[in-house]
């Protein structure tokens, strides 16, 4: 049984949701798990459980790594949601029934066969997804070579190896002060081969992001892929903030100017289904009320990394 994990509190919840349906929808041997960090989030998203989609709270994870409470005391709250990623790997790694666990942001869409993509990492101990930074953007590997939206751990000698690394790391610190060696819980992962075998998926249609595309295509037949034509797999939707007449894409950051076509054909539908899923979930869309400074809105717009609410 393939087992994918994530976990997000109430803020990122219809993420989280809209992200397993669709990872449900192309992968029929998955198993999604979503640890809840609190028990109002639990109990709104056990409305969608099903025989393949199981919900936990945070605190079942604490019960057997009782140092999160420690942690969770001493972090700052970003830090300690960067050091859960391996210990919800953790949680299930040991069962019986399981040959691999897939770590997954929750803010992930898939749009093709993952189920596929995992199968080409099943003969190695562990699988990343890259940043792929564009040339003029490599300084930004100083965050990490590799990004932890898709980490997939095999039930193998090595694989056990690299968890039990990435564990005691996100113990050691998550900081989100970039150092040398740690940047929260991602920086680690360039360590992974010192410990196992690793497979990097680094096909141009996996963990599409703000960081490293801002191109794609529809064909003819309205299937959407990348510029160079390979099939967009999963989009990594980082940084993305929707207020109540608009919504920030995070282009900005990295100085893309996003297209039309991806707009049109990649951030609406997605933003359209968040927005679905938190009117069943609360009832009415949940916004960012969020204060921007002036000069940052213009150079939003500026980017064209804006989306009103009236082009949608």
């Amino acid at each position: 049984m393939r087992v994918y994990v994530t976990h997000c509190d109430t803020g990122f919840l219809s993420r989280a949701l809209v992200m397993t349906e669709s990872l449900l929808a192309h992968d029929e041997h998955a198993f999604v798990v979503l640890v809840c960090h609190d028990r109002a989030t639990a109990e709104l998203a056990a409305r969608s459980a099903s025989t393949r989609f199981s919900v936990i709270e945070l605190a079942e994870v604490k019960t057997k790594f009782p140092i999160l409470d420690k942690m969770e005391s001493e972090r700052p709250r970003l830090e300690f949601i960067y050091a859960l990623s391996p210990f919800v790997v953790a949680y299930f790694f040991d069962m019986d029934s399981v040959s691999s666990v897939t770590y997954l942001d929750a803010d992930l869409y898939f749009s093709d066969r993952v189920g596929d993509l995992t199968e080409q990492g099943k003969n190695f101990d562990v699988a990343v997804v890259g940043h792929r930074f564009a040339p003029n953007m490599k300084h930004l590997e100083i965050h990490g070579i590799y990004n932890v939206g898709l980490v997939q751990f095999n039930k193998t000698s090595g694989g056990h190896r690299v968890l039990q690394y990435w564990l005691d790391s996100c113990v050691n610190s998550t900081s989100t002060t970039v150092t040398s060696d740690v940047f929260g819980d991602q920086k680690y992962l360039d360590n992974f081969k010192d410990y196992g075998n690793v497979k990097v998926f680094d096909g141009h249609g996996v963990n599409v992001a703000p960081w490293n595309c801002n191109r794609i295509e529809i064909s003819r037949v309205g299937k959407i892929t990348l510029k160079n034509n390979d099939p967009l797999c999963f989009y990594h939707f980082s940084g993305l903030k929707n207020f109540r007449f608009f919504s920030i894409l995070s282009f900005s950051y990295y100085n893309w100017k996003p297209s039309s076509t991806l707009k049109k054909h990649i951030y609406v539908p997605y933003i359209f289904k968040i927005q679905q899923m938190e009117i069943q979930l609360f009832g009415l869309p949940q916004l960012d009320k969020r204060k921007i400074p002036i000069r940052q809105f213009f150079r939003f717009v500026l980017y064209r990394d804006i989306l009103f609410k009236w082009t949608r």
